[in-house]
């Protein structure tokens, strides 16, 4: 399952990421991850939360992403949920309307390996794609 947090710069989209990655470290059973370009936001993340900065393993085009995605998931069966943050970017796109078949990709194997991924996008609440509406977290 891909559940999208989505509003424009400023909205408190990364507060309420972090917030929700350091709520279900506390009830989830597997592991869970937390992916950035950076390492800025390191100190706000629990500690039992697995922090990765994904601008030291330059997976910056869509299919680098999906192999970075896999092979995270292939290193450790018990990862539950994956948070990122600064997705589309992370993935490859500069705007989020392009990134339909990245997001059906994700969706397969969020489905294959039973893992939740939960993406922090920024855009225009009132201008988001149409294919991102079913994902959408209120």
């Amino acid at each position: 399952m891909i559940r999208i947090l989505y509003g424009e710069r400023g909205s408190g989209k990364t507060e309420r990421l972090i917030n929700m990655a350091n709520a279900e470290m506390k009830e989830a059973k597997g592991h869970v991850v937390f992916i950035s370009r950076d390492n800025r936001y390191m100190l706000n993340i629990h500690h039992s939360i697995r922090y990765v900065d994904a601008s030291e393993y330059r997976a910056s085009k869509p299919q680098k992403f999906i192999g970075f995605l896999l092979g995270l998931l292939a290193g450790n069966f018990d990862i539950e949920k994956v948070f990122l943050m600064g997705f589309p970017r992370l993935g490859g796109f500069e705007q989020a309307g392009n990134m339909q078949e990245l997001l059906a990709e994700m969706e397969t194997v969020s489905q294959k390996y039973n893992v939740q991924f939960i993406l922090g996008v920024r855009g225009d609440r009132d201008a988001q794609p149409e294919f991102m509406k079913p994902y959408l977290i209120d």
